[in-house]
């Protein structure tokens, strides 16, 4: 991984080696919405074309949402903090799911257990 201008940038590697993952450094000022939009955005090498991209950072979705409430719109507040990503890159057939801190979720253990985010996934 490098470090650029606040924002953390993860070559894919293997079958992911076509992607960059995205994601703001700890002490990026996140009122700048380039550093809220880091976080787990996925692109294509060469190319700069977004494969994932989740929701902006944010502490209180109310701050972003709670003007824009329309009739069958739910926000929760989120239990543990995970957040996953799921696409079907185009052209291919495997699904890729990415958390907002590492671009394979198969390698991010979920708590101390031996379960990955992406594990996790596909058993729900």
């Amino acid at each position: 991984a490098f470090r650029s201008n606040g924002v953390v940038v993860t070559e894919g590697c293997g079958p992911l080696a076509h992607l960059y993952h995205l994601n703001y450094q700890k002490e990026s000022n996140l009122n700048r919405a380039c550093f809220r939009q880091a976080r787990g955005a996925v692109v294509e090498k060469g190319t700069n074309r977004i494969v994932a991209f989740g929701f902006e950072k944010f502490s209180d979705p109310f701050r972003n949402f709670g003007a824009k409430q329309r009739t069958g719109l739910v926000i929760e507040h989120k239990v543990d903090g995970a957040f996953l990503t799921v696409v079907r890159e185009r052209g291919l057939e495997r699904v890729l799911v990415t958390t907002s801190g590492v671009l394979d979720a198969r390698e991010a253990p979920v708590g101390r257990s031996n379960l990955s985010f992406f594990d996790a996934f596909v058993e729900a």
